[in-house]
C-alpha cells in the first residue's frame, strides 16, 4: 500500500512541474517553503481562507500571464491572437474574460469574419470586420485592411467595449450598447436578440472567471505539493 502511494505522489508531483512550471507564487511566500501550507500562500496574496480562492480575474492573470497565455490560447486556437486579446484588456482596465467572450460571440474568433449588414431594402448598409466585428461606419476612416489586422482591431474593439461599459451603470447595457448602439439604450427600444447576446455574452464570462479561478487553485496546491518535496 506505501509504495502504490509513493508511485502516485511521485506520478503527481512530475505532472505538477512539467505543467506548472511558469506559475509564479508570491516572494513574500518564498521563504521556508519545507513547511508550507496551502493557507500560508492565500495570505500572501491576500486570499479569505474561509471562503473559496477569488482574486480579480485581471489581478490573477497579470500575475501570472506566462501561465495564462497556454490557458487562453487554448481557448482562441491562436497564441497570437490570445495574447493580444489578453494584453490590451490589461492595458486598458477591461475585463479580460469578458473582452474573451465578446470576441467569440462577434466572430469565434475569427480574425477575418466578415459580416454584411443588410437593410429592410434588402441593401448592404454597413459591414462588420474582424475579431471584435468593427462597423464599417462607425470606423469609415479605416480600410478594410486595416480593420482586420489583429492588433488594430483588438485595441478598437476593446476601447469601443470600455467606452460602452463606461456610459452605463450595468455590464448588460454596455454590451447591449457595443452591438446596438447607446441611443436604442438609453431609449429602450433594444430588440429581444440583442438581449439575448448581451446574456450569452455573460454567461460565458461567468463559466471562464469560475475556469481561471479553478486553474488559479489548482496551480497553487501543486506549488504546495513541489514546495513539500523539495
Amino acid at each position: 500500500m506505501r509504495m502504490k502511494q509513493g508511485v502516485v505522489l511521485i506520478g503527481v508531483l512530475v505532472f505538477s512541474i512539467a505543467a506548472l512550471t511558469s506559475f509564479s507564487i508570491p516572494q513574500s511566500a518564498q521563504s521556508n517553503q519545507k513547511s508550507y501550507k496551502i493557507s500560508e500562500i492565500y495570505k500572501s496574496y491576500n486570499i479569505d481562507t474561509k471562503r473559496p480562492v477569488y482574486l480579480e480575474i485581471n489581478e490573477i492573470v497579470s500575475n501570472n500571464k506566462e501561465a495564462y497565455i497556454k490557458f487562453y490560447t487554448d481557448l482562441v486556437g491562436d497564441q497570437f491572437i490570445a495574447e493580444t486579446i489578453m494584453n490590451e484588456s490589461l492595458k486598458q482596465g477591461v475585463a479580460v474574460n469578458l473582452s474573451f467572450s465578446l470576441a467569440f460571440n462577434e466572430s469565434r474568433f475569427d480574425p477575418k469574419a466578415i459580416n454584411e449588414n443588410i437593410d429592410e431594402y434588402r441593401l448592404v448598409s454597413s459591414i462588420d470586420r474582424g475579431l471584435f466585428q468593427l462597423n464599417s461606419i462607425v470606423y469609415k476612416d479605416y480600410t478594410e485592411e486595416q480593420l482586420l489586422d489583429v492588433r488594430r482591431n483588438v485595441k478598437l474593439g476593446i476601447a469601443h467595449l470600455k467606452s460602452s461599459l463606461d456610459d452605463f451603470d450595468s455590464i448588460s447595457s454596455g454590451l447591449m450598447s457595443y452591438n446596438a448602439g447607446s441611443y436604442a439604450v438609453q431609449v429602450n427600444t433594444v430588440l429581444r436578440r440583442t438581449r439575448q447576446y448581451a446574456r450569452d455574452i455573460m454567461t460565458m464570462q461567468d463559466k471562464l472567471d469560475t475556469d481561471v479561478n479553478s486553474y488559479f487553485a489548482d496551480c497553487v496546491a501543486s506549488q504546495v505539493l513541489v514546495a513539500y518535496f523539495k
